[in-house]
């Protein structure tokens, strides 16, 4: 994608519990286990290629320890050679960089394809299509674009929002685009044509993400006012209000789990409603909770609050029956949503805010926090990957195609191959 896309091979997160098993994983809720934290010089590839040179690595082997710096020397051969007893090893074939410091360790892979980014100013959320062929990016001063993934050439300027357009997506078909604004708009558009069919002023204020219920007749909207509001795409009527009260609603994620589903729900389904059947919907709030909202019942059905009220970023549904959220005191919750008030698991790598976490699988995530860290975890074997674009900060991960796309403040977005 855009100004850096890079492409590269990963294995990790190989093997863990069968779907949906947490039970596996469920720890004392007040246990924190850390992600090991390293850092390396974003360009050690350069010096790599060139068996010369040195770069430098960092790791702070615990909370609140000293962090040791380490400059790493290339020596002939692509042999390694690290100060402050930091081992590195680096392999050619795959074009990753494995880094030691005592018992911890890391893998470190990088970015092997670079596309100019249609933006000259930050990016806040990015989109791949069903097919694959497509990306979508948000940006500043109402910049919406559609892109070829392969060569990175803009097809389509979406010019219309006013201020920061926060969230973006495709509908199921690729050939709708779904975004949301600082602006209060929720706006529907052609892929083919770039024309704007819909446009819904949706919140009293500004969007912050948006989920699209099955194929697409039904989309959810959420809200900086602390709602998210069902909408009907045909009429462009609100169907009703999911959720509210909640403080700011950070990022959604919408999925059909039967197994949560409230029975019987009292609420009589609207005529413009379809296929809400199931449908949960999690939510990610600045008052500190993690809600799931039935979206037919519209009726919570788990609320999980940050033992230290502190805003939750992002979220993720995991597996079957499993969330993880992400908060902005750096902490990532694992969740079972049929037992509110429980912590499966909770990690922390920093005190660094996590801006956005996506599943990958039942039993690992990837995150970007604000100290420009983009990262993967496995919580079952504890395997920690770092994925190294650019030195600056991430706003949004997204899991698409078997790879991971994340949206850096350089006005890059990276997708690494796993």
């Amino acid at each position: 994608f855009f100004s850096s896309f890079p492409v590269c091979n990963l294995t990790l997160f190989p093997g863990g519990p069968a779907a949906g098993d947490l039970q596996k994983l469920r720890e004392p809720m007040a246990a924190i286990r850390q992600i090991p934290w390293f850092d390396v010089q974003h360009d050690f590839e350069v010096d790599v290629r060139a068996r010369s040179g040195k770069f430098w690595a960092s790791h702070k082997p615990g909370f609140g320890a000293a962090t040791i710096h380490s400059d790493i020397s290339v020596e002939e051969g692509a042999q390694l050679r690290g100060t402050e007893n930091m081992q590195a090893a680096w392999d050619d074939k795959k074009r990753q960089l494995t880094l030691q410091h005592e018992e911890q360790h890391v893998v470190c892979h990088v970015a092997s394809k670079t596309l100019q980014s249609p933006f000259k100013t930050e990016i806040f959320g990015a989109d791949v299509s069903p097919e694959g062929g497509l990306g979508v990016a948000a940006s500043t001063h109402g910049q919406v674009a559609v892109f070829r993934v392969d060569n990175g050439n803009v097809e389509r300027n979406l010019v219309e929002h006013k201020g920061d357009v926060n969230t973006c997506r495709f509908f199921p078909s690729g050939e709708v685009v779904l975004t949301g604004g600082s602006d209060c708009r929720l706006r529907i558009w052609s892929v083919l044509d770039g024309s704007c069919p819909v446009a819904i002023f949706a919140h009293s204020s500004g969007l912050t993400d948006t989920a699209i219920v099955d194929v697409g007749k039904n989309v959810i909207s959420a809200s900086r006012d602390g709602s998210a509001k069902l909408w009907s795409c045909g009429t462009q009527q609100c169907v009703g209000t999911v959720l509210s009260g909640a403080g700011a609603v950070n990022r959604v994620q919408l999925k059909s789990l039967p197994a949560l589903a409230v029975q019987s729900p009292a609420r009589v389904q609207h005529e413009h409603e379809v296929q809400t059947e199931g449908k949960m919907l999690l939510a990610a709030c600045e008052d500190g909770h993690l809600r799931c909202v039935d979206v037919r019942a519209f009726e919570q059905v788990y609320d999980h609050a940050h033992a230290g009220a502190q805003p939750f970023n992002s979220c993720s549904f995991v597996g079957e029956h499993g969330a993880v959220a992400a908060a902005e005191d750096g902490l990532i919750v694992l969740l079972d949503l049929r037992k509110p008030g429980e912590s499966v698991a909770q990690f922390r790598r920093s005190s660094a805010a996590v801006k956005d976490v996506v599943a990958l699988s039942d039993h690992s995530f990837a995150a970007c926090s604000a100290d420009g860290a983009c990262f993967g975890f496995d919580t079952v074997s504890g395997e920690c990957t770092y994925f190294i674009g650019n030195a600056e900060a991430h706003n949004r991960v997204l899991w698409a195609h078997g790879r991971l796309v994340a949206v850096g403040k350089g006005r890059i977005v990276h997708s690494f191959s796993l």
